[in-house]
């Protein structure tokens, strides 16, 4: 599978799109954790807030990774 790489003529969610595209070639599931999660980093927050979405994005991501059940949405309350 080649590089991946992001069009600066495309938007956000268009180069989100292909980027899930492509990595669903590499990793099916993987693509779909991270495709079902990325909205609670884009956009993306300033300050604590940036840290707070980060650690919820992944810790819900790995949850997940591990066969359990949950969000980011919940993994931050």
């Amino acid at each position: 599978m080649g590089t991946f790489r992001f069009d600066g003529n495309k938007s956000v969610d268009d180069n989100l799109d292909s980027f899930f595209e492509h990595l669903k070639g590499v990793n099916a599931e993987f693509s779909a954790i991270l495709r079902e999660e990325i909205g609670t980093m884009i956009p993306l927050p300033e300050g604590q807030r940036r840290t707070t979405a980060r650690t919820a994005f992944s810790t819900a991501v790995a949850r997940k990774l591990d066969g359990e059940k949950g969000s980011a949405a919940e993994a931050k309350s």
